[in-house]
C-alpha cells in the first residue's frame, strides 16, 4: 500500500502540546508553532488527559496518554548554581523517541553536559513569520546610523558591554550621528550608564511584536553579544528584516548568522560549570566589531531559510518520521 505523503499523514495525527506557560524564548517560539500547526489544520489537544499520537514537549512532557513523545530542547543550565536543575531534562530526554535541538552547538551542550541525545535527533532553527516581517513598516527611524539590540536583559546578555562597546565607537570615529535602540526591559541598567552614554540611546521596553519588526526595518545593524544562546528569536526576527548582525562565537548565534552579519571571536567554554558570568566583554573588541560590520554594508538579503512555514515544514517531517 502506498503510503500517505508527510502532509496528509501527520494531519491524521493528534499532537499533544502543553499550553502551560513557559518564559522566554520558547514561549514565543512555541506560540508561533501553535498558531501555524492550527492554520494547517492539524488536529491539536492541549488536555494531558486525552488520548494522543503523539506529544511536542517543550524541555518536559506533561502527557501520560501520548503514544510516542518528542522532545523540543532549548539548552542546558551552565551555572554552578543551577546544575541541579539539568536533572529534569535528563530525565525527560531518557522518556523520548526523538529529540530536536536549536542549533548544533546546543546539541553539542546538551549531549556534553546532561546526557546522550536519543538516536532520532534533529537539528531545527527557529523560525519567524517573514511575510509579517516583510509588510513591517520602517517607522521608527532615530538616527542617521541606527543599531538595535534586543532581549529579555541579564548579565548574559551582555547589555553594559554592549553599550559601552557602541559609546566607545562612537566616540574614537566621531559618529555621534549614531543611535543605539533598545528593546526590553532595560531599567535595572540604565542608572548605572553615564549621562554622556545615555543621550547615544533610546530605550524602548517591551514593545509589541509589530512594533518590533518595525524597529528592526527601521534599523541598520543589530548587536547580540549574549554568551551561549543557542537560537535566540530577536536574531531570527532580525535576520528575516534584513538586519546584518554582530554577534560573539559562542552559542548558536553565529550558526543562525553565518554570512549575515560578524562574528567577534572573544569567548571560550571548555563545557564545564561556570561560576559567574560577568558583563565585562572589552569595549575595544566590541568598538572594533562595530566598524567590521559597517564594512560589510547596511542591509543583508532576507533569509527564506529562516521563515516559520519551512520551520514547520521540519517539524512535521520529523514527527511523521518518529509515528
Amino acid at each position: 500500500m502506498e503510503r500517505k505523503s508527510t502532509r496528509e499523514n501527520i494531519l491524521t495525527m493528534k499532537l499533544f502540546i502543553s499550553d502551560k506557560k513557559l518564559s522566554g524564548g520558547p514561549s514565543v517560539f512555541k506560540n508561533k508553532l501553535i498558531k501555524k500547526l492550527n492554520i494547517i489544520g492539524y488536529s491539536l489537544t492541549h488536555d494531558p488527559n486525552e488520548s494522543a499520537d503523539m506529544e511536542l514537549g517543550f524541555i518536559s512532557f506533561k502527557s501520560e496518554k501520548a503514544k510516542k513523545k518528542i522532545l523540543r530542547l532549548d539548552g542546558v543550565y551552565y551555572q554552578k548554581h543551577q546544575i541541579s536543575m539539568n536533572k529534569e531534562i535528563a530525565y525527560n530526554i531518557k522518556k523520548a523517541d526523538g529529540a530536536i535541538c536549536q542549533s548544533s552547538f546546543s546539541k553539542q551542550m546538551i549531549e556534553k553536559m546532561i546526557c546522550k541525545l536519543p538516536s532520532r535527533t534533529e537539528i531545527i532553527y527557529n523560525g519567524t513569520d517573514i511575510s509579517v516581517a516583510s509588510n513591517a513598516i520602517a517607522n521608527k527611524r532615530f538616527s542617521n546610523i541606527q543599531f538595535v539590540m534586543c532581549a529579555d536583559w541579564r548579565n548574559t546578555k551582555r547589555p553594559i558591554s554592549s553599550v559601552n562597546g557602541f559609546y566607545k565607537w562612537v566616540k574614537d570615529n566621531n559618529r555621534h550621528d549614531s543611535r543605539l535602540v533598545i528593546i526590553g526591559d532595560f531599567s535595572k541598567y540604565i542608572n548605572t550608564i553615564n549621562n554622556d552614554i545615555k543621550k547615544y540611546l533610546v530605550c524602548l521596553g517591551d514593545i509589541k511584536n509589530n512594533d518590533i519588526y518595525s524597529v528592526f526595518k527601521s534599523s541598520d545593524f543589530m548587536i547580540h553579544l549574549c554568551f551561549l544562546d543557542s537560537c535566540p528569536n530577536a536574531v531570527v526576527e532580525g535576520l528575516a528584516c534584513g538586519l546584518r548582525v554582530l554577534c560573539t562565537n559562542l552559542g548558536g548565534t553565529m550558526e543562525l548568522v553565518r554570512e549575515s552579519g560578524v562574528v567577534i571571536n572573544c569567548d571560550k567554554f571548555n563545557f564545564k560549570p561556570v561560576e559567574k558570568i560577568t558583563d565585562n566583554l572589552s569595549s575595544q573588541i566590541v568598538s572594533n566589531g562595530i566598524r567590521d560590520i559597517l564594512r560589510t554594508g547596511k542591509q543583508s538579503n532576507i533569509r527564506p531559510d529562516l521563515d516559520m512555514d519551512v520551520t514547520v515544514d521540519k517539524y512535521i517531517k520529523f514527527m511523521d518520521s518518529i509515528i
